[in-house]
This record gives C-alpha cells, sequence and structure tokens, in this order.
C-alpha cells in the first residue's frame, strides 16, 4: 500500500515538472548574419516563447536610431505570431539594421516585458566588412559614366499639355472677339424671324388646316370649324381690337353689322351657324359645304385686311443703334481683357510648370 501511494506522489511531481517546463517563458535575439558588408543591411529579431493568453511589449526602439554607436535602425517589422503546441506561441519581430564604419559591433542585451515581467536577450555581435580597391586600378573596374537621364513620364505632362490645349483655344477665341471689336459686328448674329399680320397669319395657319383636312371628308368635323373659327376670332381681336374670342357669335356678328359689307357678313353668319351647329348639335357637314365656309372665311379676311402702308404708322424708329453698338463694343472689351488675365496666368503657369519638369 505504501508502495502504491509513492508511485503515485513520483507521478504528481513528474507531472508538475514537465508542466512547468512547458510554461517557461524565453526570449532571444540573433542575426539573420553575424557579418555583412559596409552599408548593406542585416536582419535582427527579437523573439519570445510564452503561453497563449500571454502579452509581449518589445524594446522601444525607433527608425533612425542607433541600437549601438555605429548600428543604426533602418526600418522596424510589424509583430507576428505563431502558434506552437501544448499552449505556447512565439511572438516575433524584425529589426532592420546597417552601418557605415568597417569594425565589429557589441549589439548589446534587449529588454522585453512579458505579463509586466521583464525578460533579457542575449547579446549579439556583428562585424562590419568594408570593400578593399586598388586606386591604382580603379577606372579599369569602373570606368566614367554619364549623367543619367530620367525616363519621360506622360502622367507629369499630362496636365501641362492640357493647359497648352486651353490656351490654344482661348487665343483662338481672343482673336476671334477682337476681330469682331474692331469690326464693330456683334459675336453671334441672330436671324430676326419676320413679324406676320394678323391676315398673314391668319391666312398661314387656315392653309394647315387645308392640308390636314382637305382629303378625309368625314374627319373630326367639331374640330375642324373649333380651329377655323378660332382662327377667325383671333384675326378679328387683332384687326378690329375686340375681345372675339370672349365674345359668342351673335355679338360678334352684332359688332361687324355696324361698319362691314352685308353681303360679307351673310357669308359670315354662316360659318359661324354651322359651326355652333356642329360643336353644339352634332351636325354634320360635307366636304363641299366644308370648302364653302372656309372659303367664306379667306374672302372675308381678305376684305378686311388692312393696306401694307397702313401699317407704317405703328414703326416708330428708334435711335437706338448707336446705344446698341456701344454697348456690343464695351462687352467685348471686357471679355477680352478677361481672357488676357486668363491667358497671361496659363502662360505663367506654363513656364514655371517647365522648369520644374526639367530641373
Amino acid at each position: 500500500m505504501k508502495r502504491i501511494y509513492r508511485n503515485i506522489l513520483f507521478l504528481t511531481f513528474l507531472l508538475l515538472a514537465t508542466v512547468s517546463v512547458k510554461a517557461q517563458v524565453t526570449v532571444k535575439a540573433e542575426l539573420d548574419s553575424v557579418q555583412m558588408q559596409i552599408g548593406a543591411q542585416v536582419h535582427m529579431t527579437i523573439s519570445a516563447m510564452l503561453p497563449e493568453d500571454g502579452q509581449v511589449v518589445f524594446p522601444s526602439l525607433k527608425a533612425g536610431e542607433e541600437i549601438t554607436e555605429g548600428v543604426e535602425i533602418v526600418s522596424l517589422g510589424d509583430v507576428k505570431e505563431k502558434g506552437e503546441s501544448d499552449g505556447m506561441k512565439t511572438v516575433s519581430r524584425i529589426y532592420t539594421l546597417t552601418s557605415f564604419a568597417d569594425t565589429t559591433y557589441n549589439i548589446p542585451s534587449q529588454t522585453v516585458r512579458i505579463n509586466g515581467k521583464e525578460y533579457t536577450t542575449n547579446a549579439l555581435s556583428l562585424k562590419v566588412l568594408t570593400i578593399e580597391t586598388d586606386s591604382l586600378k580603379e577606372g579599369e573596374f569602373y570606368p566614367e559614366k554619364d549623367i543619367q537621364k530620367n525616363p519621360f513620364m506622360l502622367k507629369e505632362w499630362a496636365w501641362l499639355l492640357a493647359f497648352v490645349l486651353l490656351l490654344a483655344v482661348l487665343c483662338f477665341v481672343f482673336v476671334y472677339i477682337y476681330g469682331k471689336r474692331k469690326n464693330n459686328s456683334p459675336i453671334v448674329r441672330v436671324k430676326k424671324s419676320k413679324t406676320l399680320k394678323p391676315h398673314e397669319k391668319a391666312l398661314l395657319e387656315i392653309s394647315k388646316i387645308k392640308a390636314e383636312y382637305g382629303k378625309d371628308e368625314y374627319g373630326d368635323q367639331k374640330k375642324y370649324y373649333t380651329q377655323l373659327t378660332d382662327i377667325l376670332r383671333i384675326y378679328m381681336q387683332e384687326r378690329f381690337g375686340f375681345n372675339a374670342m370672349e365674345m359668342t357669335s351673335s355679338e360678334i356678328i352684332d359688332i361687324l353689322e355696324k361698319e362691314q359689307d352685308e353681303t360679307k357678313l351673310k357669308e359670315l353668319r354662316t360659318v359661324f351657324a354651322t359651326a355652333d351647329l356642329v360643336k353644339f348639335a352634332k351636325h354634320t357637314t360635307y366636304s363641299a359645304e366644308n370648302e364653302n365656309n372656309m372659303e367664306s372665311v379667306v374672302n372675308f379676311i381678305n376684305a378686311t385686311k388692312k393696306a401694307d402702308e397702313e401699317y407704317s404708322d405703328k414703326e416708330v424708329a428708334v435711335p437706338v443703334e448707336d446705344i446698341r453698338k456701344n454697348t456690343r463694343r464695351n462687352i467685348q472689351t471686357f471679355v477680352l481683357v478677361v481672357l488676357a488675365m486668363i491667358m497671361t496666368a496659363i502662360i505663367i503657369f506654363i513656364i514655371w510648370r517647365v522648369f520644374s519638369l526639367i530641373e
């Protein structure tokens, strides 16, 4: 029985010792090469093995500092973790070092903090070798070289080319406007549309109706007579000055009876009467009747239209041409000044950019 207890106690101690060994924390520093050429680079790796739940704080070294006198830190790598067996992990970081003096350097131990406790790495030794040259044969191995030219990069000149193109366009616009100003002519000529007289406007609209309904004997008669009488009302309103669009057919006839020929009014009464029957009583007409009513409207317009001489009284000559010319010249002058300022700024920018690219 005592022998069994001794065996159990021995196994328990053995198990605790094994766990203690497995949970042991270790830190170390190593170089990927113990020697290097002067000015070259070497990598120093600081690593720590610790439990998976442990936290590591590496030495507070920075790029540009010297880890020891004569050995400079070029850059710091990222912290990397690697899982190990038995609940352990390895955490490491790479430091890139360089030196410009041929001698042997002793890199001191570094302090790593793990779970709040400090651990010290091993010290390192780095030998920096110089390159021996024969000064008498220097030209034989290293002949003189021409100055290297930087390659042409389109993206560096793209904006410059765009500004040159813009300058060319502005120069063309400047010359064009300057020529217009010199000749005192407008920059853009706008074609003026002719103002139609009331009877011309009415006859033009009637011709459109005739083209639309001329070949359709049983078309939309209500629409046909609505358009025809509306044209007639607008003509009367512009020709005689009363609001025919808001009046009934009988009211229009009453006004016209005071001044117009009874024969023409009789035809007009027929047109309005037929239109009212078609629009409000669903009366049906034939092609010949439609043509007669249209002809009556045309005859009435031709009989009552004003002569061309009568319209000359409405034209009032206003001496504004000189004012327009002065205004046009002022606007053109202002545009030319603005263009000149913009082009000057672009030219200065282009010159500055060219010098900055060729330096």
